[in-house]
C-alpha cells in the first residue's frame, strides 16, 4: 500500500474499513470510471470537475496507487444529456471499472439509480444534490450536501439573520429542471416551517431570456426576499432584470451561482445576492494548498467542480483501499469518517449523505469586478443545533 493511502487510513481510521483479499483486474490496473458532461451546455463545469478528478488520480499513480496497483481512470461523455448515463454506467461496468464518479448536476445522474442497482456497480456523487437520488438504494452515495441542506442554509439565512418574513420563489417548469425545482420548493417549504410567508410563487422556463414578467408579480407581491435558482448564465440575467425592475431586497440562488460562468455573465449592478457553495477559498486547508499545488493554481482561483471532483476522488480511494467489490464497495464508502478533504471534513453517513461543511457566498464588487465573501460557514449538524436555539426562542417569546 502507498504511503499515501496509509496516511488516509490513519487519518480515517474511523471508517474501520477492513483488509480483505480482492483479485485484481487482468490489467493489473484498478479501474475507476467517470460520467461527466464534457460537451453540450454544461461542458465547462464537466471538464473542471475532470481535472480535480485526474489530479487526485495523478497524486496516487506518483505515490504507489491504491493497494500497489495503479489507478486508470476511465472517462464517458454524457454529453450534458441525461438520458445517456444508464448506458454510459453499464459500457464502464463492461470495462470492468470498480466504482463510478458521476454527474455535474442532479440532472445528469437522475437516471443512473435503478441501473447501479441492477450492475450492483457503486456510484459517488461529487456535486449532484438531488434528495432523492440517495434514496432507497445502497449503491449511491454523495459527498456534497444535498438539496435539504443547501435549501434550510439558505432559508436559516434570510429567516433568522436577516429577519426576512415574506418570500417569492421562482419555479423553474420544465421537465427536467429537477434540481432548480427541487431547491425553490424546499426553501420556501423551510422559510415556512421557520415562521415566514411565502407571498407567490411564479413559473419560468431554461428558455426565458425576459424573466421580468415572474419577477414582477413576486415583486407587486411585496416579497422581502426572492428564491432564484437557476443555472449560471440564466442567473445572471436574473439577477440584472430584477434589479432592472427596482427589487433592492435579498436574492438567493443556488450552487449553480457559484461557477466562473455566472461572475462573467454578471453585470455591475447585482444588489445583495447570496448563494450556497462546496468551497470557499478563504477556509484555507492543508489539502486546499496540495490541490492548488497540482492544478498549477492560486487557492482563490479553484473552482467548486475542481474541488469536488478532487474531494471525490480521494474519498474513493479510501474505500478503494478496503479491497472490497460491489455493495460491500459502497459500504465501504459510507463507513468512511471524519476524512480530510480541501473544504475541511467529511463524514460519509449510513443513509449515503455526506456531513460537511456547507458555506454562504455574498456577491460582492472588487476592483470593479463581481466577487464572492463568505458570509456563514456551517458544519456538520450545527444548522440543525441553531435552528433548535431559534425555535427555543421563539417559544419564549
Amino acid at each position: 500500500m502507498s504511503k499515501l493511502l496509509k496516511t488516509m487510513l490513519g487519518v480515517a481510521a474511523a471508517a474501520v474499513l477492513g483488509a480483505g483479499c480482492w483479485s485484481a483486474p487482468d490489467t493489473g490496473r484498478l479501474r475507476v470510471g467517470a460520467i461527466l458532461p464534457l460537451s453540450g451546455d454544461y461542458a465547462p463545469a464537466g471538464r473542471r470537475m475532470l481535472a480535480g478528478i485526474q489530479a487526485a488520480v495523478d497524486e496516487l499513480n506518483a505515490r504507489g496507487g491504491i493497494a500497489d496497483q495503479p489507478v486508470e481512470l476511465e472517462v464517458a461523455d454524457m454529453k450534458s444529456r441525461p438520458e445517456l448515463a444508464p448506458e454510459l454506467l453499464r459500457d464502464l461496468d463492461r470495462r470492468r471499472v470498480r466504482a463510478v464518479l458521476a454527474g455535474y448536476s442532479s440532472n445528469d445522474v437522475q437516471n443512473l439509480k435503478s441501473t447501479a442497482n441492477e450492475l450492483e456497480l457503486p456510484v459517488l456523487l461529487p456535486a449532484a444534490s438531488l434528495d432523492e437520488l440517495t434514496e432507497r438504494t445502497p449503491l449511491v452515495s454523495r459527498c456534497s450536501f444535498s438539496d435539504t441542506q443547501q435549501s434550510k442554509a439558505l432559508a436559516y439565512y434570510a429567516r433568522f439573520e436577516k429577519r426576512f418574513n415574506r418570500m417569492g420563489v421562482l419555479i423553474n417548469l420544465d421537465e427536467h429542471a429537477v434540481y432548480a425545482r427541487d431547491i425553490g420548493r424546499k426553501t420556501a417549504q423551510e422559510f415556512v416551517e421557520y415562521g415566514g410567508q411565502v407571498v407567490k410563487m411564479a413559473g419560468i422556463h431554461d428558455s426565458d431570456t425576459d424573466f421580468r414578467p415572474a419577477l414582477k408579480r413576486l415583486i407587486e407581491a411585496d416579497a422581502e426576499v426572492i428564491v432564484a435558482p437557476a443555472g449560471p448564465v440564466a442567473a445572471a440575467r436574473l439577477v440584472e432584470q430584477a434589479r432592472e425592475l427596482g427589487f433592492r431586497g435579498l436574492l438567493l440562488g443556488s450552487d449553480t451561482w457559484n461557477e466562473p460562468e455566472f461572475f462573467k455573465a454578471l453585470g455591475s449592478s447585482f444588489g445583495e445576492c447570496v448563494f450556497p457553495a462546496q468551497y470557499a477559498p478563504e477556509v484555507t486547508t492543508p489539502v486546499q494548498l496540495r490541490l492548488a499545488g497540482l492544478l498549477k493554481k492560486e487557492p482563490g482561483e479553484l473552482t467548486d467542480a475542481e474541488v469536488q471532483g478532487f474531494d471525490a476522488m480521494q474519498i474513493l480511494a479510501v474505500a478503494l483501499a478496503s479491497g472490497e467489490t460491489g455493495t460491500d464497495l459502497s459500504e465501504a464508502i459510507r463507513r468512511v469518517r471524519r476524512f480530510p478533504v480541501t473544504v475541511g471534513e467529511v463524514t460519509m453517513r449510513d443513509d449515503g449523505n455526506a456531513e460537511r461543511r456547507i458555506f454562504l457566498q455574498l456577491l460582492e464588487s472588487r476592483e470593479g469586478k463581481p466577487t464572492a465573501r463568505t458570509v456563514l460557514a456551517l458544519e456538520g449538524n450545527q444548522l440543525n443545533r441553531r435552528l433548535r436555539l431559534h425555535r427555543l426562542e421563539d417559544d419564549e417569546k
